[in-house]
């Protein structure tokens, strides 16, 4: 037997299976998406892991002016057992005219699909011929290399809702020194910051606009707008050294992003009663607690509402109690976490009831009105009513008639 047959075989399907087991990619990109006239950007259009067909069309170039190119090239690599292949089409293009100019998507045939890339929008600013303006003109553009944003996870809420605001830096320099930065302050939210650890940079580039960018979430909160209206994150600035060393001092740029607004609506009318302002997605847990006690023993009554809401808005609900029944403020545990998908866990209210009498008595049911933002509707918690049975407590001495004395409890 040819074992070097067999060998070269197995390594040919293996490569084959290790090849189809990557993730096929299909992507234009650009070296700048802004230009004056007579200035060349660079189109790259690539086709990764097919390792057959996938024909790439040329895209529609807007009105831009192809300087040079179609050049195709091609590359594979096998990097700690991975291979990789990729097909890449390169235009040159430029501009006679200012404006703002659209590459349509380019498409590639794969298997029994089609995939397209995304378009990508290019800005033509005046060229050289205004003489000195052009230099005004290239320092009024905006940096393409280094921006920031403010997204909002909704740009309508109602009161009480709960999004989720991000904050995002993109980069195209090497390196990055923050200086001053100044994070909006907000007015109208109540406002809980997410915990993003110590990954703060994407592992992954990311395209924007036909650019590849390093991105990292400088921030997320948790907003929850307290009025009606269009309420408004105000931009942030931030302050930058790039491409610094211990050879070069960097270069200082500032930045600002966008403001991100939202429109607030009020809560439909037709409130209940015992609406407190709770939005989201609530449920009930009454644990059952000792319903046998002696006059003036405590019992000890949990009240715990769980869900997607906003928790820790929620205040303790008023109690329909027996008049031969104290009580005294509740304490309350939160088991709360604030993530990036918003405010989710338990509030509990831990009650202390002291009956004073002997006696049968009845807890009446407990309601609890919310308000759900999914359907626009409030909606009403109801628990079980609960029935205490009362003994006669122990005598005190210096009590007469064998009545129990009264004995203070301390909440702990």
């Amino acid at each position: 037997m040819d074992y070097r047959f067999l060998l070269s075989a197995l390594l040919t399907v293996y490569g084959s299976l290790v090849l189809h087991a990557q993730e096929i990619t299909f992507q234009a990109t650009v070296d700048r998406n802004e230009i004056a006239v007579g200035e060349a950007l660079k189109l790259t259009v690539t086709l990764t892991n097919v390792s057959a067909g996938g024909a790439m069309s040329t895209p529609d170039l807007g009105g831009l002016v192809v300087a040079q190119g179609p050049m195709e090239s091609n590359n594979f690599s096998m990097i700690n057992g991975r291979t990789s292949r990729s097909t890449a089409r390169t235009w040159y293009l430029t501009a006679t005219q200012p404006g703002t100019y659209t590459i349509g998507p380019s498409k590639a045939s794969v298997g029994k699909g089609v995939l397209e890339t995304d378009p990508i929008v290019i800005k033509v600013a005046k060229g050289a011929s205004g003489g000195s303006n052009a230099a005004t003109d290239q320092a009024q553009r905006r940096d393409p290399n280094l921006f920031c944003t403010i997204s909002l996870s909704k740009n309508k809420a109602y009161v009480g809702e709960q999004l989720i605001a991000t904050y995002t830096l993109f980069s195209r320099y090497r390196s990055l020194r923050p200086q001053d930065n100044d994070l909006p302050k907000l007015s109208g939210f109540w406002a809980e910051e997410v915990d993003l650890g110590n990954e703060t940079w994407e592992p992954q580039l990311r395209t924007v606009n036909g650019m590849q960018y390093r991105v990292a979430v400088l921030k997320k909160q948790v907003l929850i707008p307290l009025r009606s209206g269009k309420l408004t994150v105000a931009p942030m600035t931030l302050s930058y050294l790039v491409n610094a060393s211990i050879f070069n001092s960097g270069t200082p740029v500032r930045i600002q992003s966008n403001a991100a607004e939202v429109n607030v609506m009020d809560l439909p009318s037709g409130k209940p009663a015992d609406f407190t302002g709770a939005v989201g997605e609530l449920r009930l847990a009454v644990p059952a607690p000792t319903t046998q006690v002696k006059a003036n023993e405590a019992i000890d009554l949990a009240i715990r509402f769980e869900g997607r809401a906003n928790l820790k808005l929620i205040d303790a609900p008023r109690l329909a109690l027996p008049p031969d029944f104290e009580t005294y403020d509740p304490k309350i545990d939160d088991k709360i976490a604030v993530t990036g998908a918003g405010m989710s866990g338990s509030r509990e209210f831990q009650y202390l009831l002291i009956p004073r009498h002997e006696g049968s008595y009845e807890l009446g049911a407990l309601t609890f009105s919310y308000f759900d933002p999914s359907t626009g509707t409030y909606k009403q918690l109801r628990s079980q009513p609960l029935s205490f049975l009362v003994a006669p407590g122990d005598a005190t001495a210096g009590t007469t008639g064998g009545a129990p004395a009264k004995v203070d409890v301390q909440q702990l």
